[in-house]
């Protein structure tokens, strides 16, 4: 969570009823509250916990350590990757036999980290960036919430172990179908009521020219995959780091970042920013 940073005061002169030179004083202040993201690993912040510190600095150690960059099929078995098949299909997604194809020809042979979570060419093609943003946090039409099981969302469920976070991944991406929250659209020709794989959208070559032709015609399908690998390397990372900590960590970063951020923003405006004239907010939550 980003830091207010107060703006020296700025004395505005008051033309009528007053000298010139009889100023008055506004004091102002800008903040970046960085709503829209509910990565509780998003930033490296301040925790009064030790196994924060703990967990953080083990995460950096596997991260420079290519003996521990393993294969994405160590990571995300063929087992995994032919129920995500029976999935797609299910959901009428087609192609699958390039999907199969890029899998077993390419994907899952390359290295987790330095083949898959630093490669710039994934990261220019929105192939994990783009499903996750949509997929992250789902706003729904009653009020409620509901966040992908994930690492790196404020999922509230137990991740005890891959196949258990598997089957919440499966289940959420492809069997639940959501009441959307679309803003106060009134078309009742727009279905609000979708599964969340409905959600994910094309990518266009035209926009993101990183992409190949043949990439292009299953962007979808290929983001759903890609979002799968990258949430089991999340856990990868998490369960060899800190296989003890880890969760109980994430939970109390959510409750800090994500939670109780309202009640805490506006906590903190009112106690050291109370007496502050105008408070200029970005990236606030809609």
């Amino acid at each position: 969570q980003r830091i207010m940073n107060p703006v020296p005061v700025v004395p505005l002169v008051q033309e009528h009823g007053h000298e010139k030179n009889d100023a008055l004083c506004v004091t102002t202040a800008s903040w970046n509250i960085a709503a829209v993201n509910n990565n509780p690993f998003e930033y490296w912040v301040s925790c009064e916990d030790p196994k924060y510190d703990e967990l953080m600095a083990s995460i950096e150690s596997l991260l420079n350590d290519n003996s521990l960059d393993k294969p994405i099929e160590h990571v995300f078995s063929d087992v995994m990757f032919s129920e995500l098949l029976v999935e797609m299909a299910g959901a009428s997604l087609e192609s699958l036999d390039k999907i199969e194809l890029l899998w077993h020809g390419d994907m899952k042979h390359r290295k987790a980290l330095n083949g898959f979570l630093r490669d710039k060419s994934i990261a220019a093609k929105r192939l994990t960036s783009m499903p996750d943003r949509i997929t992250n946090t789902i706003n729904l039409r009653d009020g409620s919430i509901r966040y992908r099981p994930s690492p790196i969302s404020a999922y509230q469920g137990a991740m005890s172990s891959l196949a258990a976070w598997w089957d919440s991944w499966k289940a959420f991406i492809f069997h639940e179908k959501l009441e959307i929250f679309r803003g106060e659209q009134k078309d009742d020709k727009h279905d609000t009521c979708c599964y969340v794989y409905g959600l994910v959208s094309p990518i266009l070559r035209s926009k993101y020219p990183a992409l190949s032709i043949e990439e292009e015609q299953i962007s979808v399908q290929l983001q759903i995959l890609c979002l799968a690998v990258l949430d089991a390397i999340f856990l990868y990372i998490l369960f060899t780091a800190g296989s003890n900590i880890w969760e109980d960590v994430r939970m109390s970063l959510c409750r800090a970042l994500v939670y109780e951020k309202v009640p805490n923003t506006c906590k903190v405006i009112s106690h050291a920013y109370g007496r502050t004239n105008v408070i200029f907010i970005q990236e606030a939550a809609a």
